[in-house]
């Protein structure tokens, strides 16, 4: 299976950093998980109504043969009422390695309804399975839970992204896949039934993609924009546009809107991307940025800015490096994409880096200002850096719910296997 690069970048810490100033937010773990109700989420959280959030833990939860350590689960997490100092967590569901399918690797996306969706990376028919947790009539009892679609490809692979809810209701992922040494990355679309009980219809959007593609995200044309983290010209990942096609049935046009050159441009863009209101999209990459601290670099913040033409193929898109970390205080390695936040202050968490009581680094939240006059620097800053006890290798791309964000890390917390933590600025 494709595992999360914790320890694949023992980067020597540098003696200073680029960080601007070190705010002073405030972080709370609102969820340490035990194993037994979930251990290791990769995937950062959803907010669903009335504050609730939801997210899936890779392992832990039910033990099989399948998967010893744990087949992963779905979960809630209820915020507190008034007087009350604690979140109310809940399992909706525990996998169990079989046809409902096992280790959920990516989040969880919420449909009309809310309806939960999501993927896991193994079993249903070998390759991971898509599946629908549909919330009870009546608050206490069980969700129903609903393989909606099992990958049977003749390849290793699985689905890792989860999927994105399209505006007709279409989910769109990725599916990782193995083919010898190549990592081919294949995003697809489910199609819900027209009549409740029918089967759903899945289609590949791209096939040609090297490196496992992030999760999707859907422009008002229906455009989807992706991330491979390896292939592209220089095979140091990229960013492609998926049109949809003009009849039923038909092919999807998929083009390269930015291949990575390595070296300073960044390699390796593992997360999906966020996009701006105004068409700009912000993402981030693993390694490359030209910091000698890490193998490979230590990973950047980057834009794509639309310049001329129609949404999807045939529309140029400038590429700029906003940030490069360099393994100093700021952190190294982000995992995760990019949050928005106020005044368009961008927000991400790198996997390592920061404090050093955790091999290679507990990992950071760092921040990006823009600058008041275009072209000019952005500014970075340290928000958080994490000690362990707090968590630690945040992988998950933070969600933000107002003036508050969200968000998880893999390890650390009070039973070391991860937390779910609320940062407030």
């Amino acid at each position: 299976m494709r595992t999360v690069p914790l320890l694949s970048c023992l980067c020597l810490l540098a003696t200073g950093s680029a960080v601007a100033q070190e705010v002073a937010p405030k972080l709370t773990t609102i969820h340490p998980f035990t194993c037994k109700n979930g251990r290791g989420p990769v995937a950062g959280v959803t907010v669903g109504a009335g504050g609730v959030l939801y997210g899936t833990a890779q392992y832990g939860g039910l033990t099989s043969g399948n998967c010893p350590n744990g087949c992963g689960v779905v979960y809630a997490l209820t915020p507190p009422a008034a007087g009350v100092e604690h979140w109310t967590s809940q399992v909706l569901y525990h996998f169990t390695g079989h046809a409902d399918g096992g280790w959920p690797y990516g989040g969880i996306a919420i449909g009309a309804g809310g309806v939960l969706y999501g993927t896991t990376t193994i079993r249903g028919a070998g390759y991971g399975t898509a599946f629908s947790l549909t919330p009870p009539a009546v608050a206490g009892d069980p969700w129903t839970f609903d393989t909606i679609w099992t990958f049977a490809d003749n390849s290793n692979g699985g689905a890792y992204g989860g999927v994105t809810v399209g505006s007709t209701g279409t989910l769109y992922g990725s599916l990782f896949k193995l083919f010898g040494s190549l990592n081919i990355g294949t995003a697809f679309s489910l199609t819900p039934p027209a009549s409740p009980g029918d089967p759903w219809t899945e289609s590949d959007v791209s096939s040609d993609a090297i490196g496992s593609v992030a999760l999707v995200v859907q422009v008002s044309s229906g455009t989807l924009f992706g991330t491979s983290e390896v292939g592209g010209s220089s095979g140091d990942g990229e960013i492609f546009a998926a049109v949809p096609p003009k009849e039923p049935g038909g092919a999807w046009s998929v083009t390269a809107v930015h291949s990575f050159a390595g070296g300073s441009d960044g390699n390796m863009p593992t997360a999906g991307l966020t996009l701006h209101a105004k068409g700009v999209l912000y993402g981030t990459t693993y390694s490359g940025g030209g910091s000698a601290n890490c193998d490979n670099g230590c990973g950047t913040i980057f834009s794509l800015t639309p310049t001329a033409g129609a949404e999807g193929v045939g529309r140029a898109f400038t590429e700029a490096v906003l940030y490069a970390f360099s393994n100093g205080a700021d952190g190294a390695n982000p995992y995760a994409g990019v949050t928005e936040g106020t005044g368009g202050v961008l927000y991400t968490v790198t996997q390592q880096g920061g404090n050093t009581s955790c091999p290679g680094g507990c990992g950071t939240i760092a921040s990006l200002t823009p600058p008041a006059t275009l072209g000019d620097p952005w500014t970075p800053a340290l928000v958080h850096s994490f000690t362990g006890d707090d968590g630690q290798y945040p992988t998950g791309t933070l969600v933000r719910d107002y003036t508050v964000f969200y968000g998880t890390t893999t390890r650390g917390g009070a039973d070391g296997c991860g937390t779910v933590f609320e940062l407030r600025l």
